[in-house]
């Protein structure tokens, strides 16, 4: 048994031997050649499968940072939004101040405060806006409100922090007026339309359209001067007493955000002299 193992070794040792010769001699060049062809495809198809493995991996990697970049971007383009936004209101509000400033230059008999508008009363017949000053602030009913285009209405009732102003175009609105080149008085209403019309305008007065409409001071109600509008139509029939004059008012009603509330101005009740007061 032992002499049968240690032939077998003998054996495989010569075998070795012999292998490791031909080897050397590049006898088995050729059969190394062909079982290492299947083995050279095999190993060529996996490094091809691994590198494709690692290739798929990389894309997933790069897609998670793609999508991370792009959450970035969407932050980023949401802040710029709201700040782009941001910067127009502050424009808005900026011009809109500088307009009511060169209106308090260009009458500096006129004690102003501004306010902003917080409220809206639309509806069919009655039309008036809330703003944010009120009596706290020295503010009381029947004083004038402007912004730099011209009359927006009359302060009609007061809180403590803050006013009602009925607007132009309210109809139960009254407001004496002058037309600026024929110098003919008139009283200028609201109507259910955005349309203002003026009333009681003399027959004999002269009456273009564009002609420029400004409050009398008539009545004791408003200071002269303020801007309405502008006269749009005329309606002149020879059986009528007085003319009548359709006005675009020259405020955009729709569009207050600021105005002004003429201080020093008290309103004069005319009635006791039997004047006229709408």
């Amino acid at each position: 048994m032992r002499t049968n193992r240690t032939l077998q070794f003998l054996l495989f040792a010569l075998a070795s031997l012999g292998v490791l010769v031909l080897h050397e001699a590049g006898t088995l060049a050729p059969l190394e050649q062909w079982a290492a062809n299947p083995l050279t495809a095999v190993q060529t198809w996996l490094e091809a499968r691994m590198r494709g493995v690692e290739e798929v991996l990389e894309t997933a990697r790069d897609l998670q940072t793609l999508r991370q970049r792009v959450e970035e971007l969407e932050k980023q383009n949401a802040a710029l939004q709201i700040e782009n936004v941001r910067l127009h209101e502050d424009l808005a509000d900026y011009q809109a101040i500088s307009q009511l400033l060169n209106f308090t230059r260009e009458n500096t008999q006129l004690q102003t405060l501004p306010a902003e508008v917080i409220g809206r009363d639309s509806n069919t017949f009655l039309r008036s806006i809330i703003i944010n000053k009120g009596a706290t602030d020295g503010l009381a009913p029947g004083m004038p409100v402007v912004t730099e285009r011209g009359l927006v209405g009359r302060i009609t009732a007061v809180s403590p922090s803050s006013a009602k102003v009925m607007l132009l175009t309210d109809p139960a609105s009254a407001v004496n007026a002058r037309l600026q080149t024929s110098r003919a008085d008139g009283i200028v209403e609201g109507q259910l339309t955005p349309a203002l019309r003026m009333r009681f305008i003399p027959q004999e007065a002269t009456v273009q359209t564009g002609e420029v409409v400004l409050t009398s001071g008539l009545g004791g109600n408003f200071p002269a001067g303020l801007v309405i509008g502008q006269v749009i139509s005329v309606e002149r029939r020879d059986v009528d007493l007085f003319q009548t004059a359709e006005v675009h008012p020259t405020v955009d009603f729709n569009r207050l955000e600021i105005v002004l509330v003429i201080t020093n101005f008290k309103p004069t009740n005319v009635d006791i002299f039997g004047g006229q007061q709408p």
